[in-house]
């Protein structure tokens, strides 16, 4: 018997928060998130700057889509974009129902894969990991 080759699907979106988050909002917004995606078989990395959020988020193309659904009706975001989404192979993240990185834009400053994330049409999954790996993952 052949094995079947399951895909993984991916997006990376970016939006705008609604309000300030402190550290404690976003540890509070956190601790659910995670426990759903972890349930959902949902796994991924949110960055938050500025007031912007940018969110790579994987696992079973329903659920992913589904999520993404869900974040879209979430008063929290504004100006929710999709930048890109897609097959993978295997995931990016596969410990993480939410690996996330605040940051601190003077500390940011100068590294590339933060400086596509400014430009709308940038972000992509090299941008991603290029930023994730420079915050010390």
């Amino acid at each position: 018997m052949v094995g079947i080759l399951v895909l993984m699907y991916y997006l990376i979106y970016s939006s705008y928060a609604s309000i300030p988050f402190t550290d404690e909002d976003l540890t509070e917004l956190l601790v659910p998130s995670r426990q759903r995606n972890l349930f959902m078989g949902v796994t991924g990395v949110l960055f938050y700057f500025d007031g912007k959020f940018v969110q790579l988020i994987e696992g079973k193309e329903a659920n992913v889509k589904l999520l993404h659904e869900k974040l879209c009706r979430d008063e929290r975001h504004n100006d929710l974009q999709l930048h890109k989404e897609g097959e993978l192979k295997k995931r990016l993240f596969p410990n993480w129902s939410m690996a996330f990185k605040p940051i601190a834009i003077e500390n940011i400053k100068g590294v590339h894969g933060f400086n596509d994330m400014t430009l709308p049409n940038a972000v992509n999954i090299d941008s991603v990991m290029t930023l994730y790996r420079a915050l010390g993952k």
